[in-house]
């Protein structure tokens, strides 16, 4: 029956709209949800009931840790990947294109909720974007040009050099593939081009 779900999906594409027109999983709700903290209290203890076996007696007292009851990340994954291709089967692994996609899709129901008067106009997601500025100049006349693009994302490249083995190491072949450390201010110089 999965195999059959997911060879639907894949085939028609799923809507993320209903008969009505209202939109299925609304992202704006689930952003708001997550910022607000109106939903970040631990969960109550005093009301659960006590579990003593007489294993337990035996052992000293000790406070059990507190967790808060919320959203798996694997039915969070399910929720924000409905509507695209990869994610909704789960076999998507890549981290920066469900930030972006995540991003585009609470962008979009912000704006589809905010014209309708549902939410505040408020962008949640405009702490992620940044405008790179690429300077280009001409060889022959000198002259220089400005390019902005909008970014949400930053790419930084880690030259992956490896570590010169030590003879010890060349006999044993142990140490092999090992790279040097990086320092994460040499990498952000080539982004930043300073």
């Amino acid at each position: 029956m999965t195999e059959l779900q997911i060879e639907q999906t894949l085939r028609y594409g799923f809507s993320l709209l209903g008969e009505d027109g209202q939109a299925l999983q609304p992202m704006v709700k689930v952003a708001d949800g997550l910022l607000s903290g109106r939903y970040s209290h631990p969960e109550n203890t005093a009301s659960l009931p006590p579990s003593h076996t007489s294993a337990d007696r035996l052992q000293h007292e000790r406070p059990a840790p507190v967790f808060q009851k919320g959203v798996r990340p694997m039915g969070f994954k399910r929720l924000v990947g409905k509507g695209h291709e990869e994610f909704v089967t789960m076999r998507q692994q890549d981290s920066e294109e469900f930030f972006t996609w995540l991003i585009s899709v609470i962008g979009r129901d912000l704006k589809k909720y905010a014209g309708a008067g549902e939410v505040r106009a408020e962008d949640s997601t405009g702490v992620f974007s940044y405008a790179l500025e690429q300077r280009l100049m001409c060889g022959e006349c000198k002259r220089v040009r400005y390019r902005r693009d909008e970014m949400d994302v930053v790419s930084v490249g880690v030259p992956a050099n490896v570590k010169p083995k030590r003879d010890a190491m060349k006999v044993a072949g142990e140490g092999e593939g090992e790279c040097e450390e990086v320092e994460l201010t040499s990498c952000l110089e080539g982004v930043a081009g300073y």
